[in-house]
């Protein structure tokens, strides 16, 4: 046939043991074969081209388990197309007036020529694959609406978009391109086989499942971009269901791959439309190791409303060479258990583990976070709990942990980290981080955060923690926000540097940090920086206060020291530096840096006391003027 040919059919079947070929002008031209009858398409032999075919017929397709196509390209649809769409060179299908919600299957061996295509595209009866799809180095898809277009984006393959989303595009059987693209879409997406864009000598590829409700990877799929570096995955749709025993891998020789399950990167990416919930099974497995050389890959978990992760998340650095990935687990309520997290890097510096709910509650107890059981996906509340036990592992299994929190949520909770009533001792055998980023205050309240004693098994010599606890700068008013609350509690590093940032206040009786370390308090607008009744010692290192606030009633201190009922204060370091700013009308005290009675600030080699106040003299015991520095008692 002559290229871009168009024929219509009241039958389109192959029998058993039958062939059908057409011979083209070359791998470029296409044909259209139309069927306008109600007789569904039944391929039970071979269909042989080398160009591409296009089969298309509103009453169904079956490709049976003896069928063999070897084509450059085949776009199979139970879609219509336009005659006008088809000489224009549009790829867009269709759903006409009477659809008959048939089907689409493949239990056969369907080919392409290296970098060819098989799109499998069905409206809303949907569209299956039992068989073999193999594009190598090409492009598959399953896709499934009342409109399918295939559009030529000037990209190295076909962006599938699909309008108003219907039916199941599910995979049972093995989608094989090598380092090229699989796309599934649908309403609902279910991987329960093998789809696999692996490559030897180049990087892996690409694989997208998008759903309009739910994208479900059951027990025994396997989802896998690896190659020379690794590809890329994207488990995406209004609920998202890692179950267990599936598996995803996009690891590579020479650096680990993506996958965003839920979204992008802490929900940001408007080109990934992000997930209501997320559930991944503790039987689940995500890969995204660099084997050899090279860095640790991506791995985003996202949810805006509920996140439960339980299963074994790893983006480990090169045997080799190269540093620890970067592993999310986000959502604006998160339960965030996995069996195992690897960031680690043998021969390289660890990577990051980041938790990014709303409000998060750090605790010893068993994490609970007001959703319901199993997975229903159900958020009951914007609140997060995470065991102290978990963070303990990840940190202990050479990963570095951020908590971050956002400022919204179904409750538009402020996005408070609360640490309480809980021992946080850790056991390192390499130094790693700590890092809690507030939206708004962080609270350490009768709790201990300490490190020092070498792991069972690992090099000699205590590694230390660094901590960092970070609160936002919040609008002036009394109390003020973005506080830093540190009180009965004990911090110990072990040698790391301690830095607490933010409009801090209250860091209460007992607080301290017994080994040599730089301790940094920034505050930022608000209530600006309290010590109370608390011991801070760096040993030989740094301790560095910066605190202002803009407070308008009440007092108003860049930074405080003071004794209360619980114990006198104590700053001991090497060297300290305090700076402490306000501009305030307050009614009440005001004062740069205001040092109080039963408080003693000791350095062993240099001492640097600076506070900035509007305009004022300074009254003990009263309503007083601003001062820059006040010494009382």
């Amino acid at each position: 046939n002559s290229s871009g040919a168009v024929l219509n059919w009241q039958s389109f079947s192959i029998g058993a043991g039958g062939g059908v070929h057409f011979q083209q002008p070359d791998a470029a031209s296409r044909v259209l074969n139309r069927v306008v009858a109600p007789n569904p398409s039944r391929i039970f032999g071979s269909l042989t081209s080398n160009g591409e075919v296009w089969l298309v017929n509103p009453y169904g397709v079956l490709f049976g388990r003896d069928a063999r196509v070897d084509v450059a390209g085949l776009v199979a649809s139970t879609l219509n197309i336009a005659n006008d769409d088809w000489r224009a060179g549009r790829a867009r299908l269709t759903a006409g007036p009477g659809d008959a919600g048939a089907a689409l299957v493949n239990q056969g061996e369907l080919r392409t020529v290296n970098g060819g295509r098989l799109m499998l595209v069905a409206g809303s009866g949907g569209v299956r694959n039992d068989g073999l799809l193999a594009a190598p180095d090409g492009q598959a898809a399953l896709a499934a609406g009342h409109a399918v277009e295939l559009v030529d984006s000037a990209l190295p393959h076909i962006a599938v978009r699909v309008q108003a989303p219907q039916g199941e595009a599910l995979n049972l059987g093995r989608i094989a391109v090598g380092s090229g693209r699989v796309d599934l879409a649908a309403a609902m997406v279910n991987q329960r086989g093998l789809v696999q864009a692996d490559a030897i000598a180049d990087n892996g590829g690409r694989i997208e499942l998008r759903a309009s409700e739910r994208t479900t990877l059951a027990e025994g799929s396997l989802t896998s971009a690896t190659g020379k570096q690794g590809g890329e995955v994207h488990v995406l749709g209004a609920e998202v269901a890692l179950l267990d025993g599936s598996t995803i891998d996009v690891s590579g020789m020479q650096g680990g791959g993506s996958v965003f399950a839920g979204g992008g990167v802490q929900g940001r990416d408007p080109a990934m439309p992000n997930a209501r919930a997320l559930y991944m099974g503790p039987q689940a497995r995500i890969r995204a190791d660099a084997q050899e050389r090279g860095d640790g890959g991506r791995i985003v978990l996202w949810s805006d409303a509920a996140t439960r992760a339980y299963g074994s998340l790893s983006a480990r650095g090169g045997a080799r060479g190269g540093d620890g990935g970067f592993i999310e687990t986000s959502g604006g309520t998160l339960d965030a258990r996995p069996s195992a997290v690897h960031t680690d890097a043998p021969a390289g510096a660890a990577g990051h583990w980041l938790l990014d709910p709303n409000d998060i509650l750090i605790s010893d107890q068993v994490d609970t976070n007001g959703v319901s059981a199993g997975p229903a996906f159900t958020s009951l509340d914007d609140n997060a709990t995470v065991a102290t036990a978990t963070i303990a592992a990840a940190l202990q299994g050479g990963n570095n942990v951020v908590v971050a929190t956002g400022n919204g949520g179904a409750n538009a909770q402020a996005g408070d980290i609360t640490m309480q009533d809980a021992s946080l001792v850790v056991q390192l055998g390499s130094p790693v981080s700590l890092t809690l980023i507030a939206a708004r205050s962080v609270h350490i309240l009768n709790s201990t955060i300490s490190t020092g004693a070498v792991r069972p098994g690992g090099p000699q010599g205590s590694a230390a923690l660094e901590l960092t606890l970070s609160a936002a700068n919040g609008p002036a008013g009394a109390g003020g926000v973005g506080e830093i609350d540190v009180q009965t509690s004990s911090i110990s590093s072990g040698g790391g540097n301690i830095t607490l940032g933010g409009a801090a206040r209250a860091i209460g009786p007992n607080a301290a940090s017994p080994r040599a370390g730089a301790l940094g308090f920034d505050g930022g607008s608000g209530a600006g920086v309290s010590i109370l009744g608390s011991t801070l010692d760096a040993g030989s290192g740094t301790l560095r206060i910066s605190g202002q606030s803009l407070a308008t009633r009440g007092d108003a201190y860049g930074v405080r020291i003071a004794g209360n009922r619980g114990g006198s204060s104590l700053l001991e370091a090497g060297v300290i530096d305090i700076f402490g700013w306000v501009d305030s009308n307050a009614a009440a005290g005001r004062a740069g840096v205001r040092v109080e009675a039963l408080s003693s600030v000791v350095a062993s080699y240099a001492l640097t006391v600076e506070g900035r106040a509007n305009s004022g003299v300074y009254q003990a015991n009263a309503p007083f003027g601003p001062a820059g520095v006040a010494i009382e008692g």
